[in-house]
């Protein structure tokens, strides 16, 4: 799972850096993330899971293109086997970085109710990576007064070590 983070001005702060700065700051900070920390600007809508659900089993299922598999057919009814469905459900699990369940293409029986069930899945995701959110001013606060003779790169560091712990 990737972790999201959210840079946010906290206005009862009594330090109140110079919005540059400020946003050289989150720049550098998030351009500096570990590799296990990912941002996500733009979470993907339900319609877009579905279109690339449908391209991975007109894949699997081979479909002629431009033919696709019909998004509120049955898988079952459309002729996909038990071993087809567990390698969809695999490549789902990698493609989206999620772990469906093993009955999902039974519970969720079609390829616009699977998609609803995915988008599920990844907006809890979602809402457990927002609760990192990080407040720039808070971790400001922890690094000692002299913040001030700093360059950019040090107070990145410093914030980074400060986000570790």
């Amino acid at each position: 799972m990737h972790k999201q983070i959210k840079l946010i001005h906290n206005p009862q702060s009594n330090i109140q850096p110079e919005p540059l700065v400020q946003e050289e700051v989150r720049d550098k900070i998030i351009s500096s993330k570990p590799p296990e920390i990912e941002i996500q600007k733009n979470q993907q809508s339900e319609k877009e899971i579905c279109e690339k659900l449908q391209h991975m089993l007109a894949d699997l299922m081979g479909f002629i293109p431009p033919k696709q598999p019909d998004i509120h057919e049955g898988f079952f009814d459309m002729g996909m086997e038990s071993v087809t469905a567990v390698a969809f459900q695999k490549e789902i699990d990698e493609r989206f970085g999620v772990s469906i369940d093993d009955t999902a293409t039974f519970d969720y029986p079609n390829l616009s109710d699977l998609a609803a069930y995915v988008f599920t899945l990844l907006s809890e995701n979602s809402m457990i990576d927002n609760e990192s959110e990080i407040d720039v001013n808070s971790l400001i606060e922890k690094i000692p007064d002299e913040i001030e003779n700093l360059s950019i790169d040090d107070v990145v560091e410093r914030l980074t070590d400060v986000m570790e712990n």
